[in-house]
C-alpha cells in the first residue's frame, strides 16, 4: 500500500481488517495533516506496518493487533498526541527506540503491550506514569532488556508488568522492593520473562493468562 494521504482537522483515517486476516500489510505513504489514525486489525496477532515519515499530529489509537512502526518517524507526531494502545494492543518500533524515547511515544493511559524488537541497554522508568503498559519482546525473538547495573521501578502500584508481545524478555535489570510481577495484561499474545539478575526481591508473581511463562536463570534470581 503506498501514495500520500493528508488528514483533515477532525477527520480520522481507520484501518480495519475483515475478519480473519492476519496478513502484515505495510503502509509505505506519508500520513500528514491535524487528523487522527484509528486502527482495529480484529485479532491480537493481525499485524500492520506504519512505514512513511509521518506526521500526522492528530489522536492515534491502537484497539487490537500488532502495529508495527519502521522507525520512530512513522508514528507522526507525538508531542501532543501519542499512542493509545488498548489492551488488546502491541506496538513494536523496528528501529531507533530507546529507553530515553519509549515513552513518549504511548499515552500514559495505554493497558497494552510494548514489544520490543532488539536489546534495549537501560530500561522504562514507568513509576510515575504508564502504569498500565507492559513490556514484552516481539514475536519469535529473544530480547535482552537492561543490564544487570539497571533497576527496574516498579509502578506506583508496586508492581512490575512484563510479558506479551509473543517473544522472550530476557530482564537483566534488578527488581527490587518486594512488589507483585505481573505476567502479561490477560489479553493478547503471551510470552517469556526470564529474570536473570541475582539481585531481585520481588513479593509475588501473577500469572494472568496460561501463555506467559516466567524463568528463573539462578536461584536467587526471584
Amino acid at each position: 500500500l503506498k501514495g500520500n494521504v493528508s488528514l483533515a482537522a477532525g477527520g480520522t483515517m481507520r484501518v480495519e481488517y475483515n475478519e480473519g486476516v492476519t496478513v502484515n500489510n505495510t503502509y509505505a505513504g506519508n500520513i500528514s495533516g491535524d487528523g487522527a489514525v484509528s486502527i482495529n486489525l480484529g485479532a491480537a496477532d493481525a499485524m500492520f506496518t506504519l512505514a512513511g515519515n509521518n506526521t500526522f499530529a492528530g489522536s492515534k489509537t491502537l484497539e487490537e493487533g500488532i502495529l508495527v512502526a519502521a522507525n520512530v518517524a512513522a508514528l507522526g507526531k507525538v508531542r501532543e498526541k501519542r499512542w493509545l494502545l488498548g489492551a488488546n494492543g502491541t506496538l513494536q518500533v523496528a528501529s531507533g527506540l530507546t529507553a530515553t524515547n519509549a515513552l513518549s511515544l504511548i499515552d500514559g493511559n495505554s493497558t497494552g503491550t510494548l514489544a520490543l524488537t532488539e536489546d534495549m541497554a537501560g530500561v522504562l522508568d514507568m513509576s510515575k506514569s504508564h502504569a498500565g503498559l507492559f513490556v514484552g519482546a516481539e514475536m519469535g525473538k529473544k530480547v535482552q532488556y537492561g543490564t544487570a547495573d539497571d533497576t527496574l521501578n516498579a509502578t506506583a502500584e508496586n508492581k512490575w508488568n512484563l510479558g506479551g508481545g509473543g517473544g522472550e524478555l530476557v530482564v537483566n535489570a534488578a527488581l527490587t522492593g518486594g512488589g507483585t510481577l505481573v505476567l502479561g495484561n490477560g489479553q493478547g499474545l503471551g510470552g517469556i520473562v526470564t529474570l536473570t539478575n541475582t539481585g531481585n526481591s520481588i513479593g509475588s508473581i501473577t500469572h494472568t493468562v496460561s501463555g506467559n511463562v516466567v524463568r528463573v536463570a539462578h536461584d536467587l534470581a526471584c
